[in-house]
């Protein structure tokens, strides 16, 4: 994320193309004459890592099959991104019946 123009010369770019869809995606940037392609690439990359990596691929090939660049904002706006965490209300555990199980030091002495 910090340096997505390395991406290009990276040995190992090769690995990080998880399915045939984000191939083409990769390669439909490239294709397209994005100056920043390397970046949006990236990003989708960081965004399906974050999120769920078949809902990007799910949009990935809604984009390329009609026709657009799969630029990141418009992948972006397909995912559904989680706003907020929900809230998940645990009740305190009482734990004396264990407590109980456990000898006590003047039991043990």
């Amino acid at each position: 994320m910090r340096k997505p123009g390395a991406f290009a010369a990276y040995r190992y770019r090769d690995e990080l193309f998880p399915t045939t869809t984000f191939r083409l995606t990769y390669d439909r940037l490239r294709s397209d004459g994005a100056k920043r392609a390397d970046r949006d690439y990236v990003r989708i990359l960081h965004l399906a890592a974050s999120t769920s990596e078949a809902e990007v691929e799910t949009a990935l090939q809604i984009v390329l099959e009609a026709g657009k660049s799969p630029t990141f904002a418009t992948v972006r706006d397909l995912v559904q991104v989680p706003t907020q965490v929900p809230a998940i209300e645990v009740p305190p555990l009482d734990l004396s019946a264990y407590d109980r199980l456990i000898p006590s030091r003047r039991d043990c002495v």
